[in-house]
């Protein structure tokens, strides 16, 4: 097996990539926040994650994750009419503006959910696929212990009641809702939303998201929350391969609201960078062919990029191997694994595929007699002579 030495890699990496200075965490406004790496799962920072808060409007994070899991497994169809019933266009808070009796398809629903936190676009997506919010809310809590979410407790499909939940859990249930639905979020990135009311006409509402408004870099959700006084918020972003969420919850105002997630989202994207292994294509080496027709070498390549997101202490700790045979022999076909890019830190592992770049056809029997010969001298003189 060929070996990349980590030097090598860290010469390129100083050639290409930014430098990143290990920082402290920062100071927060907040009473609980937590922040994720979406890309593994992994806990960056957390300060009281455990304590039990209102949920406020970020209970739709499950109500989304419930309608766009229906769709991908096909029992909802995006272009679906939901009817609106007069208990959808009564709820209170903020609204998509449906009106009673009306029908409207389902992903314009969910985006009345998503962009403008509609609590009456809420209610009537549960009264669609449950037949009531109270089903709907149980398929809610269903949900949330499937996905480890211990301390969450859901009342309603929009957080106006006594929904209740902790910075871990709502990580938790972004982590899921992104991982599973990643695609949605150019719905969450949506500056603003526009319905049409039969009696005052088109209404048009902004997204209320402070990453998407101030245009944070690399920002493409997800869902802010108040109540009894509180600023609630879940975001994400995503740099150079690398995706955070932030979980701030019982911020006193919105602006304590926005720093906060800000400053843990700068924090994290400081401590890590995108480490490249290789992109689709590289050769990797020149192997020696025997019983080929018309080749005594090949050249294999990278069959795809290769690359990990990893921490400023831990990069020259990557140890990075060519899992290829000595030689190979025909027949062979353009495409063909030969062998592994294999990208290890600690306990987490990372492949790309070796493959041919040309056909190889069967040599006729003299030759295939002659290069089994020469094989096993070969053999022999690796053995002697390592």
């Amino acid at each position: 097996m060929k070996k990349i030495t980590i030097l090598t890699l860290l010469i390129a990496l100083c050639l290409t990539s930014p430098v990143y200075a290990k920082t402290e965490p920062p100071t927060i406004q907040s009473k609980a926040a937590i922040l994720m790496n979406a890309n593994n799962g992994k806990i960056l920072y957390s300060h009281k994650e455990n304590d039990v808060f209102d949920a406020a409007s970020l209970t739709k994070i499950m109500s989304l994750h419930l309608g766009f899991d229906a769709i991908s497994k096909g029992d909802m169809k995006e272009d679906e009419l939901i009817t609106a019933s007069r208990k959808a266009n009564n709820t209170g808070g903020s609204k998509m503006w449906i009106e009673a009796g009306q029908t409207y398809p389902a992903i314009e629903i969910l985006k009345g959910i998503t962009i403008v936190s509609g609590n009456d676009a809420s209610v009537a997506l549960a009264e669609h696929m449950s037949g009531s919010t109270e089903a709907f809310v149980t398929e809610m809590n269903q949900k949330a212990k499937e996905l480890g979410m211990d301390q969450t407790n859901f009342i309603t499909p929009h957080g106006l009641g006594e929904d209740k939940t902790t910075a871990s859990d709502l990580s938790k249930l972004a982590y899921s809702y992104i991982s599973h639905h990643s695609d949605r979020l150019a719905i969450h990135s949506e500056a603003q939303y526009s319905t049409k009311d039969r009696l005052v006409g088109e209404i048009v509402q902004y997204n209320q998201n402070p990453l998407i408004i101030n245009k944070y870099e690399g920002a493409d959700g997800l869902k802010t929350g108040f109540i009894n006084g509180l600023f609630n918020f879940v975001g994400t972003a995503k740099r150079d391969g690398l995706r955070l969420i932030v979980v701030t919850l019982g911020a006193e105002n919105a602006s304590a609201r926005y720093q906060d997630a800000t400053r843990l989202l700068n924090y994290g994207f400081n401590q890590y960078e995108t480490v490249s292994f290789g992109t689709q294509g590289d050769p990797v080496v020149d192997l020696t062919v025997y019983k080929a027709k018309d080749s005594l070498a090949t050249n294999v390549v990278l069959e795809s990029d290769l690359s990990l997101v990893a921490h400023v202490d831990d990069v020259d700790q990557i140890e990075v191997t060519d899992d290829v045979p000595d030689f190979i022999t025909a027949p062979r076909e353009i495409g063909e694994v030969i062998g592994k890019r294999i990208v290890k830190l600690g306990d987490e592992t990372y492949t790309a595929n070796i493959v041919m770049t040309e056909n190889l056809e069967k040599a006729g029997f003299w030759r295939s007699i002659f290069d089994t010969v020469s094989m096993v001298f070969a053999k022999i003189l690796s053995f002697i002579f390592g």
